[in-house]
């Protein structure tokens, strides 16, 4: 099995990093003039996230796509994730289905935190689960990132939009089981003692988390502009 815990301190040189989650304010940062100047350091995106970046070119080393959910094989953007050049990361109970998805032996595997997701064990070995975005920030802890940027991460609704290529017609919008608003909001809620737990493991390890979506509900982390995580 090709497990994630070969890529531990795979970046001791105080290397930055970016979480990309899929939400509302990702909208507008896509669009930012200085948006392609992430790609310059080590790069997480998290599902759908993964529509925001041009990855058919280009080396592999520092980017990686990062989901604990197996149903975003149903999505028409699955397509993109396995058209990438990144290294993708997925959770064991993925490995049932492995005969459906193509050159599964080069995934990485993760299996996820024994403990509950509120609570970080610092020598666990296992990834914060629930979400996949908690999975990615505690990728990016454990792989050696000091400063860790989270883009999209925004546990928030724009009246129906939840999502950040929401905001596109339609037509581009890609197509598959989208949970109800009610149950995603349930799922903001859950999250946020594990986004505390995740800060904890950060001072812990000397690193840094800041988010850089000023009207996010994920308080516990630094609010930044874009900008100045550049």
């Amino acid at each position: 099995m090709n497990t994630y815990t070969k890529l531990i301190g795979k970046y001791k040189n105080n290397e930055k990093c970016y979480v990309i989650g899929a939400g509302p304010s990702l909208h507008k940062l896509i669009y930012h003039p200085l948006f392609p100047d992430i790609q310059n350091n080590v790069i997480i995106v998290v599902n759908s996230a993964i529509l925001a970046m041009k990855w058919e070119k280009g080396e592999q080393n520092n980017r990686y796509f990062v989901s604990d959910d197996f149903i975003v094989t149903k999505w028409s953007y699955w397509r993109s994730v396995l058209s990438s050049k990144c290294n993708k990361v997925i959770r064991s109970s993925w490995e049932k289905h492995k005969d459906l998805i193509k050159d599964f032996d080069k995934f990485f595997i993760f299996e996820p935190r024994k403990t509950p997701e509120n609570i970080i064990d610092y020598n666990e070995r296992g990834l914060a689960y629930a979400s996949s975005v908690l999975s990615a920030i505690d990728l990016a802890l454990q792989m050696g990132c000091k400063k860790i940027y989270l883009l999209g991460v925004d546990h928030y609704t724009d009246g129906f939009r939840s999502h950040f290529w929401q905001y596109w017609t339609y037509s581009k919008w890609p197509k598959g089981p989208l949970s109800p608003i009610t149950q995603q909001k349930e799922s903001f809620n859950h999250n946020i003692q594990a986004f505390e737990a995740l800060k904890g493991f950060a001072d812990y390890l000397g690193a840094e988390i800041y988010n850089c979506s000023k009207d996010s509900k994920v308080e516990v982390y630094k609010k930044i502009d874009f900008k100045d995580s550049l």
